[in-house]
């Protein structure tokens, strides 16, 4: 989900808009309000997705490169590191899914995978042929 959905604004939407949805959503799930399972969890949510949307130079270079660019970037040594960071890595706990990929980084995931399958059984395959070869030499020389 990207930010702009987690707060429902538009991408177009003015700083102000995205305040007043900021402030709107926080009222609705903050943990001293909300006690629903989830409520902090969304609660936080919210407030990561503000503190990009909210600030102009670090919307724009998630504008400039996406959503999960601008997460990776956040996660492994970016520039804009949040509180959570630590000796220059953060763990994210927010897995790219397989079903959230394009269909032409899925084919070239499963054709990647069928390629290194097929590299595995070939030499698994050379490997016994050369400890055959191996055995016969020395049945053959005894």
């Amino acid at each position: 989900m990207t930010n702009y959905e987690q707060l429902g604004v538009s991408k177009d939407s003015t700083q102000k808009e995205i305040k007043s949805a900021y402030r709107r959503l926080a009222k609705q799930y903050h943990p001293d309000i909300n006690k629903e399972p989830g409520s902090q969890e969304r609660f936080s949510e919210i407030a990561k997705a503000y503190d990009v949307l909210g600030n102009e130079e670090k919307r724009a270079e998630y504008d400039r490169l996406g959503h999960h660019q601008y997460e990776s970037q956040q996660n492994y040594g970016g520039q804009n590191q949040g509180p959570y960071q630590y000796s220059g890595f953060k763990y994210n706990a927010n897995y790219v899914k397989f079903s959230d990929l394009s269909l032409m980084k899925k084919i070239v995931i499963v054709v990647g995978l069928l390629l290194l399958s097929v590299f595995i059984i070939v030499f698994g395959l050379i490997f016994l042929i050369v400890k055959l070869i191996v055995n016969l030499v020395k049945s053959i020389t005894s």
